[in-house]
């Protein structure tokens, strides 16, 4: 499994760069990687994602209307928590009312 592509992170579980050319540049903007091109494998780990990026509890159900256990991102979403290696990652999630548990990495 794929690590995260902010530098310095090293979480595995994360949204994938979307296919839409329009918002792939802009998650691209965001990480600030120069001469950065994702592979089909590279994503952004969840803790980079604010708490309104995922989709709200009573609205994030599979196709049987069962409550997912793991948080999904909206599709617009776009990462802005610790997008700099001099930020610690590690304090982020409680913060913004994410636990560990509910985060898969």
């Amino acid at each position: 499994m794929p690590n995260c592509s902010l530098l310095g992170c090293s979480g595995r579980s994360g949204k994938r760069f979307p296919e839409d050319p329009e918002l792939r540049e802009k998650w691209l903007e965001k990480i600030n990687r120069t001469d950065f091109e994702p592979t089909p494998n590279a994503l952004v780990c969840y803790k980079h994602f604010r708490t309104s990026d995922f989709v709200p509890d009573t609205e994030n159900k599979d196709k049987s209307g069962r409550k997912r256990k793991k948080k999904r991102l909206k599709p617009t979403a776009i990462p802005s928590y610790f997008l700099s290696p001099t930020e610690d990652p590690l304090q982020g999630n409680l913060s913004r009312g994410i636990d560990n548990k509910t985060v898969r990495r």
